[in-house]
């Protein structure tokens, strides 16, 4: 025996839990290269186009561009779903196999929403059942990825963390009523989650957009105008579509908005400067998956955002294949 296969299997022998790599480094960042590409176009086409298209006066005249769009719009969330599973199961295969607990930990979240869409979609999960088990997973992978970062990035995804736990409340309480559950609306509960999310942008903005360039500066400003003129130009409609397209409700005045954009404008920009890739990805996928239980689809998008925030110090965008003592 070698020097280097006797050292491979002392490691082995004191490492039994090593990653079950699955796929290699390569595969696994096309995979979530792709996943991230397809969640943005389905946001931006399917969520976002058609469903501002509808209040288009003249919509019946543009038809035939509206149905191309339409069709695409449906391919992107397929391929979506499709990439969205296959990522979340390779952070499951390698985390539940690393020596780290807290690896093992984020592999365990990964499976235990594989397993609630399996449920849901074979008919044996819905309504309460779902949204407590959406939110369980949502509200773990938010502590893991809060406790794995410090300082304002902690504050960050701790309050985001909380928005979606009120979020999921709100939806519960409004499934409850089907129950005979007797309570309120849950408004409140609604205002206090959109409260939280609103501040976690503007931490966000602090977080990973400090010491900002001038380019950075005027993309930040130049989305906060963007949003402004939107709802100072027809305000009604584009809350609606932060409601359905994010889980904003609109309670605030429009600047404050506007100023959540610019924040969340310099976070994208900074963490795109981050050395490590997975920051940006995973800031991607939890402003992609939106706020509340809209759907396990995008619950998924949160989860899997929320599980790479916990992957620090990458070099690519590969979510495993590092060596064990750098594992975190």
């Amino acid at each position: 025996m070698t020097s280097t296969t006797a050292v491979e299997a002392g490691s082995a022998a004191v490492h039994p839990l090593r990653p079950l790599g699955v796929v290699d480094a390569a595969t696994r960042d096309l995979l979530l290269r792709a996943g991230l590409v397809a969640g943005v176009v389905e946001l931006a086409s399917l969520r976002i186009f058609t469903r501002t298209a509808i209040h288009i006066p003249a919509l019946e005249q543009l038809h035939g561009p509206y149905e191309v769009v339409s069709t695409l719009a449906r391919y992107a969330f397929f391929v979506s779903v499709l990439l969205l599973g296959a990522n979340l199961a390779i952070v499951a295969s390698e985390r539940l196999g690393s020596v780290a607990h807290g690896r093992r930990v984020g592999g365990a979240l990964a499976a235990a929403f594989l397993l609630v869409a399996a449920g849901a979609r074979a008919g044996l999960l819905d309504g309460v059942a779902l949204a407590a088990s959406l939110s369980t997973v949502v509200a773990g992978a938010a502590v893991g990825a809060a406790a794995s970062r410090g300082g304002l990035e902690r504050v960050a995804l701790a309050l985001l963390g909380l928005a979606h736990l009120l979020a999921a409340a709100h939806g519960i309480v409004q499934d409850g009523a089907r129950y005979g559950w007797r309570m309120d609306n849950g408004g409140g509960l609604l205002l206090a989650g959109e409260t939280s999310a609103l501040l976690a942008m503007v931490v966000a903005g602090a977080a990973w957009g400090r010491s900002p360039s001038r380019m950075q500066v005027v993309a930040g400003g130049g989305a906060a105008l963007l949003v402004l003129g939107a709802l100072v130009a027809n305000g009604s409609t584009v809350k609606i579509l932060l409601l359905w397209n994010f889980g904003l409700a609109g309670y605030y005045p429009s600047i404050v908005y506007a100023a959540a954009a610019a924040a969340l404008t310099l976070a994208f920009t900074g963490a795109r400067r981050d050395p490590d890739p997975l920051v940006l990805a995973g800031l991607v996928l939890l402003v992609v998956g939106g706020l509340g239980l809209h759907s396990t689809y995008q619950s998924g998008l949160v989860i899997l955002g929320f599980l790479l925030l916990t992957e620090q110090r990458r070099t690519s965008l590969s979510l495993g294949n590092r060596p064990l003592d750098q594992r975190a």
